[in-house]
């Protein structure tokens, strides 16, 4: 199989499950093949992001007179659970993308990505997928570093029409969150109409749904990052724009909405009170912008709810408090005995 792209770049194919355009599958998986950084690599992915990827034996990768071209060989039938078999004689999805021009170190492909219907006993193509090389009125936008905060940043792109990578950046060794939050105030519990959050903490990447002061449970984001570097923790992880069920909520291009966030005490790696370090912003993920930006507040205003531990409040109980952000406060009463 061999694969051109009028352009110099890195470029991918792959074999796709499900019925629409996906590099996930619609869940089920997609084989694909890249051509990046002068080498060939196979992944195969269920979700929006590759990682890892193995090596194709005997397999080019090269730019000349402004085309670039991979040429690679693979068996017809599927050698194992993470290969996608090519079947002669009946239409199959194929989906490909690349990069925007002269990019060869491989990264998100924005919008420049599609599919077809190809026949490998023929060489028929039908159904073919739309080539979004520029960005749909109030699709994903791309921003960097957005300020948030004082100490947190965010960063966003699009991977394909329906996803998007974030990445969160604290100015500082702790641990970080952001999340989408309903109601019109700052508020993790949306004004008990719930808040989607992604925290980044302990060494690992939970999300969250919650619609009240405090977080447990969590599901691990497949495919996240979470890392400490030269004084500051960054947050990645990719997600879908639409809500998969009613405990996710739906980033919308086009629409401002509250992003908040929270990070740690310095140097406090393991998930606990942001005390308040924490805050909003209305961002429209079609654009870069910003708007009614929350308060940073990293020192507690006058008269603020304090922070206390095991105070005595008799021969054999004590109290703790700590706040959980300028409206609520976490209290633990213990009793010996």
């Amino acid at each position: 199989i061999e694969v051109k792209l009028t352009g110099t770049g890195w470029v991918g194919v792959g074999f796709s499950q499900g019925s629409t355009t996906s590099m996930t599958g619609q869940g089920e998986g997609s084989d694909i093949v890249v051509c990046a950084d002068g080498e060939v690599l196979r992944y195969f992915t269920k979700v929006y992001m590759l990682s890892g990827g193995t090596a194709v034996s005997g397999a080019s990768c090269s730019q000349d007179s402004g085309v670039t071209t991979l040429s690679f060989s693979r068996t017809l039938a599927a050698a194992s659970d993470s290969e996608i078999a090519i079947t002669p004689g009946t239409e199959q999805q194929v989906i490909w993308a690349y990069s925007a021009a002269g990019s060869f170190t491989f990264d998100s492909h924005g919008y420049n990505t599609g599919s077809s219907m190809v026949n490998f006993a023929t060489d028929s193509v039908s159904e073919t997928g739309l080539t979004t090389t520029a960005a749909p009125t109030d699709a994903m936008g791309t921003a960097t570093d957005l300020a948030l905060g004082d100490a947190v940043s965010m960063s966003f792109e699009p991977l394909d029409d329906d996803s998007a990578k974030i990445e969160v950046k604290l100015t500082g060794t702790g641990w970080v969150g952001v999340g989408f939050s309903q109601g019109s105030t700052t508020s993790m519990t949306g004004q008990g109409e719930g808040s989607d959050i992604v925290v980044c903490a302990d060494g690992e990447v939970l999300r969250y749904f919650t619609k009240v002061y405090m977080l447990s449970g969590g599901t691990a984001v497949s495919g996240a990052s979470c890392s400490q570097d030269s004084g500051v923790t960054t947050l990645s992880f990719s997600r879908t724009l639409a809500a998969a069920s009613d405990s996710e909520i739906a980033i919308t291009p086009g629409t401002e909405q509250q992003v908040i966030w929270a990070y740690s005490a310095a140097g406090s790696f393991t998930f606990d009170s942001h005390g308040y370090n924490t805050g909003s912003s209305m961002v429209n993920f079609a654009t870069d912008s910003v708007s009614e930006t929350g308060l940073t507040t990293t020192a507690a205003p006058t008269d603020a709810m304090g922070t206390a531990t095991d105070l005595a409040l008799g021969d054999a109980v004590s109290m703790s408090f700590e706040p959980l952000d300028d409206d609520s406060a976490k209290i633990e009463v213990k009793l010996t005995g």
